[in-house]
């Protein structure tokens, strides 16, 4: 048996690719895993989102962003892969796409399933590397920037088309297929037609066509409604080097500060119960933080207030 290259350590940029890309772990286990009954008896929330982050890790490792390929599309099936690895270790059952069912059944099993490999990371000195220290270190840009923003956007239009009431359960599934296979498919020639989606889902053209309209609306409403991507746009206007300007760190405050102004405003003009959940949303994505910021908040309060929230706090805790 030939011995396995170990892999090398993720570069600053790569780290910061996989920290921005959690969310589709945990959006791929919380609504493609965990929201199956027969997937409760199986491995733990925990054990999934671990194996995906490897799936993302190794998805970082092979990205090439001068393919033109949007990152979320060319990290999700790694991420499915990695968690139906371990689900598949549990016993548990797995869906196979009709077309490969078909084949196998016609004996076309090699032009469906390719052959395995091991899988060793290539040496320093290949050709195919082509990575510079210089380029690792790349600065983010504005179309970076735009197109992680465009990414969340599309995601977020799915989660909340997939929640709307009184709709097929099949939904989700076209919805995903929409996202992945034409919406973050930048290029028009590379993007899966209507039609075949409607064939692999069961559906009408024109049902998949409205999903895929009432999405576009959905992520066309929250772009333009952010304040960063209105100011994104006019540097990538106003600078030579268009969308391939990088951010520094004046534009960084500027971003940063817009989206400080946006929350705000939006919790100012929110009813008692959205303010509520946009506290305790804010309290859960702080982390470790979240005590420094309760800390902070409760020291600013006048002394007859404190002892007034020690009091409920204390009944509220039983």
């Amino acid at each position: 048996m030939g011995t396995t290259v170990p892999k090398p350590a993720l570069t600053d940029s790569q780290r910061q690719l996989v920290d921005e890309h959690r969310w589709l772990v945990e959006m791929h286990v919380k609504t493609r895993v965990l929201n199956r009954p027969r997937s409760r008896s199986g491995p733990q929330k925990d054990d999934l989102i671990q194996e995906g982050c490897l799936g993302l890790i190794e998805a970082v490792r092979r990205f090439k962003p001068e393919r033109g390929i949007p990152f979320v599309a060319f990290a999700l099936p790694r991420i499915q892969t990695a968690v139906n690895r371990i689900r598949l270790s549990h016993g548990l059952p797995m869906h196979v796409p009709h077309g490969v069912v078909r084949a196998v059944r016609r004996g076309e099993c090699d032009r469906v399933i390719p052959a395995t490999r091991t899988l060793v990371e290539e040496p320093a000195s290949s050709p195919c590397r082509g990575h510079s220290v210089a380029s690792q270190r790349r600065r983010e840009t504005v179309g970076d920037r735009l197109r992680a923003k465009y990414e969340r956007a599309v995601w977020a239009a799915v989660e909340a088309e997939a929640q709307e009431r009184g709709r097929r359960s099949d939904r989700r599934d076209v919805l995903e297929r929409l996202a992945v296979h034409r919406l973050l498919v930048p290029a028009e020639e590379h993007r899966r037609s209507l039609r075949k989606i409607a064939r692999e889902t069961n559906s009408s053209g024109a049902r998949v066509m409205q999903y895929e309209q009432r999405l576009r609306e959905r992520i066309a409403d929250v772009l333009g409604h952010d304040p960063q991507v209105q100011r994104l746009r006019e540097v990538a206007r106003g600078r030579d080097e268009g969308m391939d300007t990088p951010i520094d760190d004046a534009l960084h405050l500027a971003l940063a500060e817009l989206a400080e102004q946006r929350f705000v405003a939006v919790f100012d003009c929110g009813t008692p119960e959205t303010r509520r959940r946009m506290v305790t949303r804010l309290l859960e994505a702080s982390g470790r933080r979240a005590s420094d910021l309760v800390r902070t908040l409760f020291a600013a309060l006048p002394r007859d207030q404190q002892d007034l929230l020690w009091v409920e706090s204390r009944a509220m805790a039983g």
